[in-house]
């Protein structure tokens, strides 16, 4: 799988999260996590996708705090980052 579909996977299941605040997203990150260590995409790839994530949920959410945005956003992220140490 390339990094575009990775990337892509990426800012949709962080799209259902910040939605529904569901358990199988923060699941389907941590698969996820794991299929990016087996394919050796670097960290900042991963980096790259959280900023596309946020330039996204900016547009479907607007007058979101950048407090909750935070808030909200960082389950995926670290369950997508526990299989890179």
């Amino acid at each position: 799988m390339n990094a575009d579909l990775f990337r892509q996977e990426y800012i949709e299941l962080v799209k259902d999260y910040w939605l529904h605040g569901n358990e199988e997203a923060l699941i389907r990150a941590t698969d996820l996590g794991k299929r990016l260590v087996h394919a050796e995409l670097p960290p900042e790839e991963i980096g790259e996708f959280q900023q596309l994530a946020l330039t996204e949920l900016s547009r479907i959410a607007p007058a979101t705090s950048l407090e909750e945005a935070a808030t909200r956003l960082t389950p995926p992220l670290i369950e997508v980052l526990m299989h890179m140490a």
